[in-house]
């Protein structure tokens, strides 16, 4: 190779000038030092770094390293046992992959906040990010141009201030939960919209591949994906999926750019980085991301009424703040939100108490880097443990407990792990935020809850990348004819019409 034929966006880099700069180098005695000095820092910087010790946890065996514990027992459960033992920074070994859990929220806000130009990556998932989504889903792209188009086209319809022009909209959903619940205690369908049950499905299809021994095999040694298909059948699988899935989204992409009202879709591709991106990208970036919002605020709603059931206290506290701000006159609404503090407080110890997202979505240093003594190897993944945060007794007294009251008497506590940290942040905290609020202020307001004939058990959780309490059953009642009557009159009055309502929010856009 001609080492000074080289070339800088297909300019060539002038010969005499590269000759110049050479030889004031090695011709200006003073710099010397300085370059000396320099490659010392970078070899004694990494000896240093080499011989930092990882994080404290558990002995990893040879080849598998801590696989046989992973099983053993639900991975959130089993990590804060590992903090509870080593500390809130703790390393282990998943087959060839290190890995790093981190139960502090201070420590998450030093490394992925004010470190976040490193810690802004994601490592690399086999299956659902190389095979089943072909690196088009924004939460497991790696940190890069892409990624950074993908995210302002979001942060478009998503920002804080975007958000409130959404509330129309989310008040009539949350009517439309309570209209139903009038006459069904089914209360999780009623959380769902039916029109995402082809989405969900595909939400089920890929973590039941993820906790498939033989497919987590790619993950847990990914040189085994260089092996031929037949030998690597999360290759087929993923093959498959990312037909079904974009085949799904990019027909609701379709509809949504055929339709007459305005929308997300036709909002963003608006932006300029979407203007070239091919049809495939565009539908995986709106696909996945109204999936994971459709799928997160009715696990936490689910939560909601789980402990509801389990905390009438908390019921009768509620109920007597909505009495005093709102009355049986009419139904809360948002601008009600800055006087019920003790809602807004269920809202964040809902989030805390049983994190629905327990291990959140795992960072990745782009280099090697040390913090408190310990050495974080290039590479390493990192998870911003939410789980183990919610339970971190520093933080949240009685943390296994449920108390509301604990917001209340501390605003200033930490309610931001449930959304993740730094760039990652998950964009629709905001809306999520407040759907979750309308939607526990009103069904408080209205109903008394009862158990069902499977009644709730505390801890009766199933754990996966996303983990919601098992199936129980909830019996919903109108808490009097006055709110009743109250309901019906609100619900006549609403203009339902998602066209309507979409040109209202197109109009807010334009003002």
């Amino acid at each position: 190779m001609d080492l000074f034929n080289v070339s800088v966006s297909g300019n060539p880099i002038d010969r005499g000038l590269v000759s110049r700069l050479v030889k004031s180098i090695m011709y200006t005695p003073l710099q010397w030092p300085h370059l000396l000095s320099l490659c010392a820092c970078l070899i004694l910087g990494g000896l240093y770094l080499r011989k930092l010790p990882l994080p404290p946890g558990p002995s990893p065996l040879p080849i598998i390293g801590n696989i046989h514990q992973l099983l053993s027992k639900p991975l959130p459960e089993l990590l804060l046992e590992w903090h509870q033992k080593y500390g809130p920074i703790i390393s282990f070994r998943s087959g060839s992959r290190l890995m790093v859990s981190i139960a502090s929220h201070d420590v998450c806000q030093d490394l992925m906040l004010r470190k976040g130009t490193l810690y802004n990556s994601r490592p690399e998932i086999v299956v659902a990010g190389r095979h089943a989504t072909r690196g088009l889903h924004i939460a497991l792209m790696p940190f890069g141009k892409k990624w950074q188009a993908h995210r302002r086209i979001l942060a478009s319809v998503t920002t804080e201030n975007a958000s409130r022009k959404y509330r129309q909209l989310e008040e009539v959903e949350s009517l439309q939960v309570m209209i139903n619940l009038l006459t069904s205690n089914d209360f999780l369908a009623n959380f769902r919209q039916a029109e995402i049950h082809q989405s969900e499905q595909l939400t089920y299809r890929i973590m039941e591949v993820l906790f498939n021994f033989h497919f987590a095999l790619g993950e847990i040694f990914p040189v085994l994906d260089y092996l031929p298909g037949f030998l690597a059948p999360w290759k087929a699988f993923g093959k498959g999926f990312y037909s079904e899935a974009t085949s799904l989204y990019s027909r609701n992409l379709l509809k949504a750019q055929s339709t007459s009202s305005w929308n997300w879709v036709k909002h963003s591709l608006t932006r300029p980085e979407a203007r070239d991106m091919p049809t495939d990208e565009l539908s995986m970036l709106f696909g996945a991301s109204l999936q994971a919002a459709f799928e997160t605020v009715p696990s936490v709603l689910r939560v909601f009424v789980k402990a509801m059931l389990l905390h009438p206290e908390c019921v009768v506290k509620a109920q007597t703040e909505l009495d005093q701000i709102v009355g049986s006159d009419r139904v809360p609404s948002f601008s009600d939100m800055p006087s019920l503090p003790y809602i807004k407080a269920i809202v964040n110890e809902c989030c805390r108490w049983q994190a629905v997202i327990p291990l959140g979505v795992p960072h990745c240093n782009t280099r090697g880097d040390e913090y408190g003594g310990y050495r974080f190897s290039k590479g390493t993944t990192v998870f911003a443990n939410t789980w183990a945060i919610g339970f971190n007794e520093g933080l949240y007294r009685n943390a296994r407990d449920f108390l509301p009251e604990r917001w209340v008497e501390n605003p200033e506590l930490p309610n931001s792990a449930p959304f993740g940290y730094g760039r990652r942040v998950c964009l629709g905290k905001f809306i999520g935020r407040d759907s979750l609020f309308i939607n526990i202020a009103r069904l408080l307001w209205g109903y008394k809850f009862a158990h069902g004939e499977r009644e709730v058990a505390l801890w009766d959780i199933d754990h996966a990348f996303s983990s919601s309490p098992r199936d129980f059953d909830a019996k919903f009642s109108i808490r009097s004819a006055k709110h009743h009557e109250t309901l019906e009159r609100a619900w006549a009055v609403t203009d339902t019409d998602p066209n309507v309502i979409l040109g209202k929010i197109a109009t807010d856009y334009q003002a």
